[in-house]
């Protein structure tokens, strides 16, 4: 079961998250008992500054529950690492908050938009939401997942072009800018299958950094 851990670590550039803050996914967690607290909007505080922020976030499969009232509260600029053993629920903390699992109870805030429902409506948002709210949140899995039949420079512009529906001029001005942060610049026109682990994983944080 995950518990709760904050660990922050200054003066460290960060360039995953628009927002400026940055997770990254080490070994184990120590977990905070927190009594349930009220989770209305209107216990909700406002608070300027948080770029994520969880309130007693519940998760179960098959009636285990692996997340049990996670709070945490990420501000801008905060470098924070979740450590915890294999099948701790690491992963599943990071994918409630992508939406890509539904919790049974909490709220997920990425910046002033709550996570997975319409703020209209107060109903589930819709795929199409999902996907915008998507844009902002990256994610890297252990899986690099790039297109084989892509150079790097396409890989990091595909998305550009038929999500973002940039022009193709910019998204290639914008790919070789995020390769050049990642020391990439000399593997524009390779392929993935002639990269590295490490050289994999910079194309791929390149892409995600796009916000798309």
């Amino acid at each position: 079961m995950l518990k709760q851990s904050v660990e922050t670590t200054p003066d460290i550039p960060l360039s995953t998250f628009k927002e400026s803050a940055e997770l990254h996914i080490v070994d184990t967690v120590e977990h905070q008992e927190t009594p349930l607290i009220d989770t209305t909007q209107d216990a909700i505080e406002d608070d300027k500054d948080s770029i994520i922020k969880i309130i007693n976030l519940s998760k179960q499969f098959d009636g285990i529950e692996v997340l049990r009232d996670i709070n945490l509260n990420i501000q801008k600029g905060e470098v924070v690492s979740i450590l915890g053993s294999s099948g701790s629920g690491k992963s599943t903390l990071l994918r409630c908050i992508n939406w890509l699992e539904q919790p049974e109870r909490g709220f997920i805030y990425v910046g002033d938009e709550r996570i997975g429902v319409n703020a209209e409506t107060n109903k589930p948002a819709k795929y199409k939401e999902l996907a915008k709210m998507r844009q902002r949140v990256g994610m890297v899995f252990q899986s690099f997942n790039l297109w084989p039949h892509l150079t790097v420079k396409q890989n990091v512009m595909e998305a550009l072009i038929h999500v973002k529906k940039w022009s193709k001029s910019d998204a290639e001005s914008m790919a070789e800018t995020q390769l050049e942060k990642v020391g990439m610049s000399h593997k524009l026109d390779s392929y993935p299958s002639m990269l590295s682990v490490d050289r994999s994983s910079a194309c791929y944080c390149s892409r995600i950094s796009n916000g798309a």
